[in-house]
């Protein structure tokens, strides 16, 4: 299944561990975001390391894991679709993930209702996407959900973390 992955589900996902953290990380699952929102991710760097208890190392290393099952997408792929997205999103801050919802022809996964004000692109909660996923799929590995993400964080805290400058040079 293909989503759009909203902002606030992955801080959600970062702040603490839980069921949107292991979501992130099902095979059966293909996560787009704009490029932005990493860069907006690590913008709040501070307020993360503040609120999960990691080291600055663990951060790097979770921000390159999450690199490798999102697909960050420039907006010049998706900037056909502004003016439409820019007319459909509830929310002005939010019309980039229309956008490219739009341009990939698949849903958006956020808790933000407000962006449900709208019937042009289907909104999954992360509870509604869990449903759907129970419903649609064989789901026999419902409890693997958090055990693959606390997997590869123990593996983050075993390795040897990226030199603080040299992962900001390679975020891009």
């Amino acid at each position: 299944m293909k989503l759009v992955l909203d902002a606030n589900i992955l801080f959600s996902a970062l702040i603490k561990d839980s069921l949107t953290s292991g979501l992130l990380f099902r095979e059966d699952l293909e996560l787009y975001a704009p490029e932005f929102m990493i860069k907006e991710f690590m913008r709040y760097e501070k307020m993360i390391l503040e609120k999960t208890h990691r080291s600055v190392g663990e951060y790097i290393e979770l921000v390159h894991i999450l690199k490798e099952v999102i697909v960050t997408v420039p907006k010049g792929e998706f900037s056909d679709f502004l003016e439409e997205a820019r007319k459909i999103s509830p929310d002005k801050d939010d019309f980039m993930y229309f956008a490219l919802a739009l341009k990939l022809g698949c849903d958006i996964w956020s808790n933000d209702k407000k962006l449900k004000e709208q019937n042009k692109v289907k909104i999954y909660s992360t509870i509604e996407l869990l449903e759907f996923l129970r419903k649609t799929l064989d789901n026999d590995d419902e409890p693997e959900l958090r055990s693959e993400f606390i997997k590869k964080m123990k593996k983050i805290m075993k390795q040897k973390h990226m030199p603080r400058k040299e992962f900001y040079k390679n975020i891009d």
